[in-house]
């Protein structure tokens, strides 16, 4: 059937934060919280997820084919950063788990690499990329 209403123009990017654009998406929940956009990039930064490609041996042993992802994973988020993590994940379906990549010590927290491949970068690059993603790791 036909739709009725103002059309609603597409984004330029799905990045886009224009509370214009969203706005027009349906009926405002009032109970929702009003969130700026910066904060809420912040927390979709903090709870992302992407990988170009799981782990083909575990991907052949489902008799799937290797392929990458990305989520949003809140727990995900409360992991620290580290250049030299003491995680890895992989994700099967919607799950992500969690693997521990060596020994941990009791209560020693749990870390992932939060900048990807720009994790051999110098030291001052990987710092600014930290502060760039909003300070909450």
């Amino acid at each position: 059937g036909s739709e009725t209403g103002a059309k609603v123009s597409e984004p330029s990017s799905l990045t886009t934060l224009d509370p214009k654009f969203w706005a027009s998406r349906g009926t405002r929940d009032a109970g929702a919280p009003d969130i700026p956009p910066s904060r809420l990039l912040s927390l979709v930064r903090a709870c992302a997820c992407a990988d170009t490609q799981q782990d083909a041996a575990a991907m052949h042993v489902r008799q799937q084919a290797p392929s990458g992802f990305i989520g949003l994973w809140p727990e995900y988020g409360m992991l620290q950063h580290s250049c030299v993590p003491n995680t890895s994940v992989s994700v099967i379906g919607d799950r992500m788990m969690v693997h521990a990549a060596r020994t941990l010590v009791p209560g020693e927290p749990l870390t992932r690499n939060a900048l990807g491949m720009g994790s051999a970068a110098p030291r001052p690059v990987r710092q600014a990329a930290l502060r760039e993603l909003g300070g909450v790791l």
